[in-house]
């Protein structure tokens, strides 16, 4: 049985011509053509062409086409417009944390140092950017995908002449060789098998190996210790695809002893311990179970025999890919056996085949996290090979199996979990759901009747708690009980670093947060490390002290705040110990909160819910006194300055501080830079005297079309003293109130569902006025518009009094304005009828009753209650024009028209109620 995609075989036969190698012989036993390490090129004279060119060099000779080179400088897709460079910056940032260890980038290497570094070679570039885009949205993966591609394969084939090549060249290698499904989004689109024997044989000629091709060398300096690593990850890379494809290997049995030996007698971490067991394990494949007469036996002992050897390993965070790789030689092992002539026990071997592929697959299955969409195109072709094993398995050999007391049943629910899973993972370009596509074609084609019995596996990364596994799914051999440990650990963090700052950090949070009592568990052991990261950085609460303490303290790296899910933020209350200053509170640290921010690796979605609160300031002229001298609004200097923040999901800022010297708009122009923003709630508020709350009042609502498009819900609460807004509005009288107008432009936007205002505001948010506009406006998707208008509009109008004589007793209740309020219900009918997705409109006033109108287009509890309702018990009534706009928009919402007003109370409210 063939290690290939049933759609497109793995094993292509093409006719290349490579140095060393016969690529017509795919036979592991052939080693004619295998390459030998050579003599080190300082214990022997030039070599006669290199002294001739070398020669011609120091002669000035120079071909045509250097010259055209060197006239000219290299253009990358930055520089030519493909990729711009703010979404560079997010694609490198999403690489550097997901995929940042395979071609060993520092860790703490920021990321606009490693995009001029990255520059250096367009090659590398466009092959990092091929890899994150698909990890971005599904739009911009279809838009530049293709193009990228394109141009990782014209810069791969020119470079393949280049001798010798800059490690770039072998980085960018590595990205093409291990994820060349999901790069091209079918099988093999680029050949690893040729790419990374190409780029192994470039090594031996590249300064940048010297130590690692030295025969005998493992031992490795500070210098070359990436040399080393990147040198094991091309072995991986180039064994794997040798055992996926059945080719030849290029590596010699001392240079896979060299990768082992490097491992063990170098304090490495588990990370790249994996990588040495993985070539040697990937080794003992392409040897024992790639060839026609497999000695089964043999090679059972062999397999267990590098189990023992790496047993630490798999007791370690990640060792799954270790597990699946020895069940997948397994598996392999015997598919081969099964094809011999020579084979007579066909129920032992297909036993151990159903074994090892069940194994194979809940291994996955079990072990699904954050990282699983990031993992190598590898790992799913194991993944594929197993499930069309037991399609195969249960296609040929069914009544066999039945003879057996074989459940074929649990078999294909098996391959059908595993379908459902892999559309789980990842966005539709995902090279999961391209090889899930195949897996399923294959399944319906060989498994026709098939009828699911169990529900599906939906939803596994995320947190879908619906997923069914039977007990017999996860009953697993009594001697591989250690294959699932109680905690799976994160791959994401180097366990050498970051120990020492736990206790400091847990110091800055809340005694009440439960998560502080974790933090400092992550000492007890580096197994633990990842998951108390993962816990305690999923929700953080900062002051400007504690962030620039972590600053310091280098705490919040890209990798821990890609666990973060909840930020809450607080200024610090003026105090004794924090009086208020001419100093902007903003720059000691809600700006370089927001550069941290920044460096959030981007992910499918935003995903991060920021809470920012401004707590009261102290009563008493101490204070007071030194708030005058406050500069205003230094927000203009810094929006030049502000990153992009596209992980931020919901945004919510709460004012409590009246004399605060920032104004309004100040937040919308930091919220303006969260690109992806979904929802928006402002508690805002002008307090400094009548010019100043005319002049905020009228930037806050010109700043309304800077925020993001992406806002689909928008909830703002604009407190302004009754009469000081009078008194501010007298100063510049106008027909139209401004904020009105910018907010009934704000709420027609595409994509916007819910609305809310509260605040001082005239009926124009509702409906304009008919000078205001010659075309009707319209709410293309707004769902919900719910208004809460203050006492007094900005026209001066008032929409709840206090009349004393209709209520006699002592108390004396604020009254609806029915003439007024009015005004307001019947600008709400006509702004429904513009509503073609209208679910909910409410108009609320602050009068004793809270006074509500409601229009909601139905109730499904109560299907009788009627479509509008006025609430309240101070007598307030609908006009006839009101009534009449209603039931004309309840017509064009094809609604049957129902209206119920609640009577006045004739006695005053119970002052308990």
């Amino acid at each position: 049985m063939e290690l290939v995609c049933a759609a497109r075989p793995y094993l292509n036969d093409a006719p290349w011509t490579l140095t060393a190698i016969d690529a017509r012989s795919h036979h592991p036993y052939n080693r004619s053509s295998v390459v030998e390490v050579p003599v080190p090129a300082a214990e022997l004279d030039p070599a006669p062409v290199f002294l001739i060119r070398d020669a011609a060099t120091d002669a000035g000779v120079h071909s045509p086409e250097q010259a055209i080179a060197q006239t000219g400088s290299q253009s990358d897709v930055i520089s030519t417009g493909l990729v711009s460079l703010q979404t560079a910056h997010s694609l490198l940032g999403l690489f550097h944390v997901h995929y940042g260890r395979w071609v060993r980038f520092p860790e703490d290497i920021p990321t606009d140092r490693l995009l001029l570094q990255v520059r250096k070679s367009p090659l590398l570039l466009c092959s990092i950017f091929l890899i994150s885009v698909r990890h971005t949205s599904q739009n911009l993966a279809d838009r530049l995908a293709p193009r990228l591609f394109e141009e990782s394969k014209r810069l791969i084939t020119t470079s393949l002449l280049e001798v010798p090549q800059t490690v770039e060249f072998f980085q960018a290698v590595l990205i093409l060789s291990l994820w060349s499904t999901t790069i091209g989004q079918v099988p093999l689109s680029i050949d690893s098998w040729l790419l990374t024997g190409y780029a192994i044989q470039q090594a031996l000629a590249s300064p940048h190996f010297m130590d690692v091709i030295r025969p005998g060398s493992s031992q490795h300096s500070s210098d070359s210790l990436d040399a080393w690593c990147l040198w094991n990850h091309l072995c991986v890379a180039h064994l794997q695809y040798c055992v996926g494809t059945r080719r030849h290997s290029l590596l010699t049995q001392a240079q896979v002893d060299q990768c082992v030996d490097f491992v063990k007698s170098n304090e490495v971490n588990n990370y790249e311990a994996r990588m040495g067991a993985e070539v040697q394990l990937y080794w003992i494949i392409y040897n024992k179970c790639g060839i026609a007469q497999v000695d089964l036996a043999g090679t059972k002992l062999a397999l267990q025999a590098w189990q023992q050897d790496w047993m630490v390993l798999f007791h370690e965070p990640r060792s799954q890919f270790l597990q699946m790789g020895f069940h997948f030689a397994h598996l392999l092992a015997h598919c081969q056996s099964l094809k011999s002539p020579k084979s007579v026990m066909h129920s032992s071997v297909l036993k151990e085949m159903i074994k090892h592929s069940k194994i194979i697959i809940n291994l996955a299955i079990d072990t699904t996290d954050d990282r699983t969409r990031h993992l190598t195109d590898h790992i799913y072709h194991i993944l594929s090979f197993s499930a069309l094993t037991l399609c195969r398995i249960v296609h040929t050999y069914e009544s066999k199996l039945r003879a057996t007391n074989y459940d074929t049943t649990e078999l294909d629910n098996i391959v059908f979990k595993l379908i459902n899973w892999f559309k789980t993972i990842g966005l539709p370009c995902h090279a999961a759901h391209i090889l899930g596509d195949i897996v399923h074609a294959q399944f319906q084609k060989l498994r026709p009747d098939f009828q699911p019995s169990t529900p599906l596996v939906s939803g596994a990364l995320s947190e879908n708690p619906g997923a069914y596994y039977s007990s017999e799914e996860l009953l697993l051999p009594p001697d591989l009980s250690f294959l699932y440990p109680n905690f799976i650990g994160s791959e994401m963090f180097d366990a050498d670093g970051g120990l020492e700052s736990w206790p400091e950090w847990a110091q800055v949070h809340s005694d009440t947060d439960a998560s502080v009592y974790l933090a400092p568990l992550a000492a007890l052991s580096r197994r633990w490390q990842p998951l108390i990261e993962e816990a305690s950085f999923r929700e953080l609460k900062l002051n400007s002290e504690s962030v620039l303490y972590a600053i310091d303290n280098n705490i919040l790296t890209p990798r821990r705040l890609s666990y973060l899910r909840r930020l809450n933020y607080s200024f610090l209350q003026p105090d004794e110990e924090h009086p208020p200053t001419t100093r902007a509170e903003v720059d000691t640290g809600f700006m370089p909160l927001f550069r941290l921010l920044a460096q959030i690796p981007l992910q499918d979605e935003p995903l991060v819910d920021f809470n920012v609160t401004i707590p009261w300031a102290p009563s008493g002229p101490s204070y007071l006194s030194k708030l005058e001298d406050h500069v205003e609004d230094n927000f203009d200097e810094l929006k030049a300055s502000l990153p992009e923040v596209p992980m931020i999901r919901s945004f919510y800022f709460c004012r409590g501080f009246d004399r605060f010297f920032y104004s309004p708009r100040s937040f919308c122009l930091i919220v303006g830079t969260m690109s992806r923003l979904g929802s928006l709630t402002l508690r805002l508020m002008s307090q400094r005297g009548p010019e100043n709350v005319l002049k905020e009042r009228n930037e806050l609502a010109r700043s309304l079309n800077g925020l993001p498009s992406s806002i689909h819900q928008f909830d703002l609460d604009y407190y302004v003293n009754p009469r000081l807004l009078l008194d501010a509005m007298s100063l510049a009288p106008t027909e139209e109130d401004i904020l009105s107008r910018e907010l009934c432009k704000f709420s027609q936007r595409e994509g916007l569902k819910d609305f809310s205002f509260t605040g001082s505001i005239e009926p124009t948010i509702l409906w304009p006025s008919e000078s205001e506009t010659v075309e009707k406006p319209h709410w293309p998707s707004l769902k919900a518009f719910e208004l809460t208008p203050s006492d007094v509009s900005p026209s001066g109008k008032r929409l709840v009094v206090r009349n004393v004589w209709r209520s006699p007793d002592s108390w004396h209740p604020m009254y609806p304005v029915d003439d007024v309020a009015n005004e307001y219900f019947a600008a709400a009918a006509r702004c429904v009828s513009r509503m073609p997705k209208a679910e909910y409109l409410s108009v609320e006033l602050k009068d004793s009753w809270s006074t509500t109108l409601v229009f909601c287009t139905g109730y499904p509890n109560d299907p009788d209650e009627p479509i509008l309702r006025l609430s309240g018990g101070g007598g307030a009534k609908i006009s006839e024009e009101t009534e009449k706009e209603w039931r004309k928009t309840a017509e064009i919402h094809n609604l049957k028209f129902s209206m119920e007003v609640d009577e006045e109370e004739n006695q005053g409210i119970d002052n308990e109620s």
